[in-house]
This record gives structure tokens, C-alpha cells and sequence, in this order.
């Protein structure tokens, strides 16, 4: 299965919907999702926020 990443046009045209969301709620939720794929997240100056069960394996 070939896998994409959400457009800017999607994105754009639900702005609104995704705006009564907490953003970190929401990704808090959406990386529970994909534990179990490779993610990680550094912020500006390279350090690591986050490292997903996924990316241990």
C-alpha cells in the first residue's frame, strides 16, 4: 500500500475543523496511532522531543 502525505490543499481546505482541536492533544493522539512506526521529532537546535517504539526496534 502506498502511503502519502496529507496535502497542503487538504490541509488548507480543513483548517478550520482541525482549528477547534488542541494541537498537542492532537498529536499527542496521531503518534499513539503510528507507535509502531519509525518517527522521531527534534526541535530546532536538534534535540530529540520524541522517539517512537517503532524507532527502538
Amino acid at each position: 500500500m502506498k502511503q502519502t502525505r496529507p496535502s497542503t490543499t487538504f490541509i488548507m481546505q480543513h483548517s478550520e475543523w482541525l482549528a477547534q482541536f488542541d494541537g498537542g492533544e492532537l498529536l499527542s493522539k496521531m503518534l499513539g496511532l503510528c507507535e509502531s512506526a519509525g518517527i522521531y521529532i527534534v526541535d530546532k537546535n536538534q534535540q530529540v522531543l520524541y522517539w517512537s517504539l517503532g524507532m527502538e526496534k
